[in-house]
């Protein structure tokens, strides 16, 4: 079972951080009007409780309570970003049905930037916390060597639970369990299934209870149930990896992983209303970002001539290839001499306005064209070109299944990883990859997009230093015009 938290501390920080900033939007939109600011009359409170229960809802309705996503770094704050959005919507809306509860709009922007600020605090400090909380621990029961090497991999990459206790299942002996122990004598412990079930009955015991996904003793499915009525997160091996690390597990590659991975595309509908988001909103932006692409160009042409477009193959949706638009970035020449190579975080062969349009993102903008002509969408796995793929394909198993969904502007990967600059950077990347690609929704879609918004806006500042996270994990191997 994967429950839902009900929202109680965290949720009244929330509370109280959404009413402090509503009150300090409302003090400075009296101070621009030389008005009285009066927070404990009767029409105050009123407006503030419903605007602060506009904002629960919101948080509520996006998942960001959910306990399974309380514990993964990355996609709690990138939902705390999707609830802030919608709270700020929603009240747009409320002040234009209510005018006399306006406030000016840089009030209102203030409210809503200081309001995200704080509920995407909330969750740092909660995370923090949970972290430091060492008396939760994990019971496994089921295949021990499987679940040992997940629990090792999820203790390297999230903030789950440091201790786990094997509980020996139908066949297995106490000798082979201590065996599977000797490398790890504080973190991993044996016990049998009347201990475990007493550890679940003491509350904060026990966090997690992780299986092979099969059932082989009346015991087993006891202590599972008794887990799951205690309110301890339960989920198979693969499940319990992706919610605690937002990857999928392709360190492990064998029958079972194939069961748990996504074999399928998405369905039609699901595609259906990705490919109309994708087509309204490119509209939309393409509008607005005219004026910065005509000036974009002209800049390029003027620094290093024509032709300011980068053209290269890439292959797309089911393996389909196409051919991909950039702002050119590099000198017409700059593989003459190596070939096509990785490229590093800083690489000299950048010229001085390339390097800012990759920092602001603007390089990206011509690949508009390319959501409109439906070969890319603007949230997915980032296109590679076909000979690297057909390298990848033979060193990472399952690497094709990435191109189940159409590839993207930005993504999963390129919000949560670094830039890939060697084989087991793209390793890490097809994990997140992957996760998306099985976890497919518009709710994700939407919290990408903001994240990546939230991302493009810190390197776009004077003197940051350059995030690879959107730039260089979208082309990890820069060619020419890159």
């Amino acid at each position: 079972m994967l429950k839902t938290r009900k929202p109680g501390v965290l949720g009244a920080a929330d509370a109280i951080g959404v009413a402090l900033s509503l009150a300090g939007a409302d003090w400075l939109s009296a101070v621009r009007q030389q008005a009285t600011f009066a927070p404990l009359t009767v029409e105050w409170l009123s407006r503030a409780a419903l605007i602060v229960a506009a904002w629960l809802g919101a948080l509520y309705v996006t998942g960001a309570y959910e306990s399974r996503y309380l514990r993964m770094p990355g996609r709690s704050l990138y939902l705390t970003a999707l609830a802030t959005a919608l709270g700020g919507a929603m009240c747009a809306g409320l002040f234009y049905l209510l005018p006399g509860w306006r406030m000016n709009r840089l009030a209102f922007a203030g409210f809503v930037l200081v309001a995200g600020l704080l509920l995407t605090g909330n969750r740092l400090v909660r995370l923090h916390w949970h972290r430091q909380d060492k008396t939760g621990a994990t019971i496994a029961i089921g295949d021990h060597e499987l679940l040992l090497m997940v629990w090792q991999q999820t203790t390297h990459e999230s903030w789950f639970p440091r201790t786990l206790w094997l509980v020996p299942d139908d066949g297995d002996t106490t000798m082979e369990l201590v065996r599977l122990t000797a490398h790890h004598p504080h973190e991993v412990r044996v016990c049998d299934v009347e201990h475990a079930k007493k550890m679940l009955a003491v509350d904060g015991e026990i966090h997690t209870v992780i299986t092979d996904g099969v059932i082989r003793t009346q015991e087993a499915s006891e202590l599972l149930t008794q887990a799951s009525l205690r309110g301890a997160l339960v989920a198979d091996a693969f499940s319990f990896y992706e919610l605690s690390t937002g990857k999928c597990p392709i360190f492990q590659v064998d029958g079972r992983w194939l069961f748990n991975a996504t074999t399928q595309t998405p369905p039609p509908a699901a595609l259906l209303c990705k490919r109309l988001l994708d087509l309204s909103a490119s509209v939309v932006a393409g509008v607005f970002a005219l004026p910065v692409l005509v000036l974009g160009a002209l800049a390029i042409a003027v620094e290093s001539g024509f032709p300011v477009l980068y053209r290269q193959r890439r292959m797309g949706h089911r393996g389909k290839c196409f051919t991909l638009f950039k702002f050119r970035t590099m000198p017409k020449d700059a593989e003459a001499a190596t070939g096509a190579i990785w490229s590093p975080p800083d690489d000299p062969r950048v010229t001085r306005l390339g390097a800012l349009l990759r920092r602001t993102g603007i390089d990206e903008l011509p690949q508009l064209w390319n959501v409109l002509l439906g070969q890319m969408s603007l949230v997915g796995p980032r296109p590679e070109r076909p000979e690297i793929v057909a390298e990848l394909r033979q060193q990472i198993p399952l690497y094709m299944q990435r191109h189940a969904i159409p590839p993207g502007i930005t993504g999963w990967a390129q919000i949560n990883q670094g830039g890939d600059t060697c084989l087991h950077d793209v390793l890490e990347k097809l994990r997140y990859d992957m996760y998306y690609a099985k976890n497919f929704s518009l709710k994700l879609d939407l919290g990408i997009l903001l994240r990546t918004g939230q991302m493009a806006l810190a390197r776009a500042k004077p003197g940051t230093q350059r995030v690879p996270q959107a730039e260089h994990a979208a082309d990890p191997r820069n060619t020419p015009g890159k």
